[in-house]
Order: C-alpha cells, then sequence, then structure tokens
C-alpha cells in the first residue's frame, strides 16, 4: 500500500547558496561593476570613458520623385503613333490609287485612328507634341504623315502651318479626306450587301421581303436603317461634287446605287406603312432613275 506521509523537503536540503563553497567564491555587490582602469576596452583601441562618441545621427534617405502618368503620356503617344503612322501610310496610298472597295474599309477606318491620335495629342497638350517632335522627324512613317498633313495645309491656305493651331488644322484637312474615302468604302460595301434583296432579272424581291417584314427579322431593319443612312450620305457626297469611286466614272455608281436603294426603301415603307416615307424615296428614285446626277 503507497505511503501517503511522502516527505519532499529531503530534496531541497541543500539549496543553492547555502553551501560553504559557495560562499566563498561569492563577489560583493558593491563590486559587480568597478573597474580597474579608467578605459573601456573595444577591441585593440581603447576609449575613455569620458569621451565615449555621441551616437551618429541617421542620415535621411534622399526621396525620389516619382515619375507621374504625364511624364509617361509622351511614351505611350510615341508608342500609339509609331503603331499607326504605318496604316495611315497605308491608307493614303489606297486613296491615290482610287481604291474605294469595301475590302479598303478597314484600311481607312485605322488610318483615321491614326489621325485621330495626331488632333488629340496636340488638343490635349502641345508641349507633348513638342516633345515627340524629334521621334516624328527620326520615324519615317511618321515623319510622312506630318509632311502630307503640312502639305495639305499648305495647298489650303499657300502657308506652312506655323501655330499648334495651324498644326491642329492641318491633320483634321488630312482627317477629312481619309473620312471621305471611308464613306466611299463604305457606299460600297453597302452597295454589295444590298444584292441580296433583289432578283437576278434586276427587280426588288418582293416576296423575300413580305416574308420578312411578317416575320419581323432584326437584319432586315438593322439594312434598310444603314441603307436609308448611306443613302443620304451619297445624296450628301454627289451634292459637294466628290462622289467618284470608279476611277472615270464621274460619280455613276453612286447614282446606281441611289436608285437602287431609293426603289428598296420605297417598297419597305410602302410595305410597312410608313407612306410618307415612301413617297420620299419614290420621287428620289424617280429623279435618279430618269436623270444622272453628277457634280464636278
Amino acid at each position: 500500500m503507497p505511503d501517503d506521509n511522502l516527505d519532499f523537503g529531503s530534496l531541497f536540503d541543500d539549496e543553492p547558496g547555502s553551501s560553504k563553497e559557495h560562499e566563498e567564491t561569492t563577489v560583493p555587490d558593491n563590486e559587480l561593476f568597478t573597474f580597474e582602469d579608467d578605459f573601456v576596452s573595444h577591441g585593440d583601441d581603447p576609449v575613455p570613458v569620458s569621451e565615449t562618441p555621441h551616437p551618429r545621427k541617421p542620415i535621411e534617405p534622399i526621396e525620389k520623385k516619382r515619375r507621374s502618368s504625364l511624364d509617361f503620356e509622351p511614351d505611350m503617344d510615341a508608342l500609339l503613333l509609331t503603331a499607326q503612322s504605318s496604316m495611315i501610310i497605308e491608307g493614303t496610298k489606297y486613296m491615290g490609287q482610287k481604291l474605294y472597295s469595301h475590302k479598303a474599309l478597314p484600311i481607312y477606318t485605322e488610318a483615321i485612328k491614326g489621325i485621330d491620335l495626331y488632333i488629340k495629342i496636340l488638343e490635349r497638350n502641345p508641349n507633348n507634341y513638342h516633345k515627340l517632335s524629334k521621334m516624328i522627324v527620326q520615324d519615317i512613317d511618321c515623319r510622312e504623315v506630318e509632311r502630307l498633313a503640312f502639305s495639305i495645309y499648305k495647298a489650303k491656305y499657300n502657308e506652312a502651318p506655323q501655330t499648334d493651331d495651324h498644326k491642329l488644322r492641318a491633320y483634321e484637312l488630312f482627317r477629312d479626306r481619309l473620312k471621305i474615302a471611308y464613306f466611299k468604302s463604305l457606299i460600297s460595301q453597302t452597295m454589295a450587301g444590298i444584292k441580296k434583296y433583289f432578283l437576278l432579272s434586276g427587280g426588288t424581291d418582293t416576296e423575300k421581303i413580305n416574308s420578312l417584314i411578317q416575320n419581323e427579322d432584326i437584319t432586315l431593319k438593322s439594312d434598310v436603317a444603314r441603307i436609308s443612312q448611306h443613302t443620304n450620305l451619297a445624296l450628301e457626297m454627289l451634292k459637294h461634287g466628290n462622289a467618284e469611286i470608279s476611277g472615270g466614272m464621274k460619280g455613276r455608281e453612286m447614282n446606281m446605287f441611289i436608285i437602287r436603294s431609293s426603289e428598296l426603301l420605297q417598297y419597305y415603307y410602302t410595305q410597312t406603312g410608313r407612306t410618307q416615307t415612301a413617297d420620299y424615296y419614290k420621287r428620289l428614285h424617280t429623279t435618279y432613275s430618269k436623270y444622272f446626277v453628277i457634280r464636278d
């Protein structure tokens, strides 16, 4: 049976510091921090206690000026200009060769985007354009774009652009020319697409159109809206005398487009109950069917 009267006191009879040996090796408290010499040893070079150097002041780091978004603008503009300028040159070549087919539409679209970059830089911050001048001179395409824009300005105003406003106007004139080419290609695309609503014999495919109207076909509605818009565009271009799509045709293709589109629109609006609009396109169709309308 276990003994409940266990004596743990004997385990601590010899407590630390109670032995005689410990008493002999104990250092008095008043001698713990005394020094025999007047020096504190720090390696090989003693330093007098009274001459301990003051701690050095921490060196404050020099704050670097961070670049703001304004600093990066010229870099980004340079990348965009070099990327788009080649498309502007390509669009200019197409325009010079009078290539206005629907296949040229993406070329003119990108060319206009490129010219818009030059315009936006001058509008937003002309100083950025000045910073880019060296890059423009060194890059073949950028240099050619600037030369073409300034030549167009000089041809119109009989002087080279001098101020930022003049340069801005030069690029706007360049964009206007590209837009005309874009509009011609746009009409060419619509001319190709409108054929699906006509019979091989040349007449309107009334059966097909009636079926699409009854089914409230979304594509037909979208096509009608686009054809109507491009018909008005063609009329405006004929009015200003810049409607030649193919060389030597003097606007004949534009006239044919108006004849076909007005015939289709007249029938569509008649069938959908919009008689006033239908009458307008009927008169338009009659006029352009009887007369070859051009303006040199």
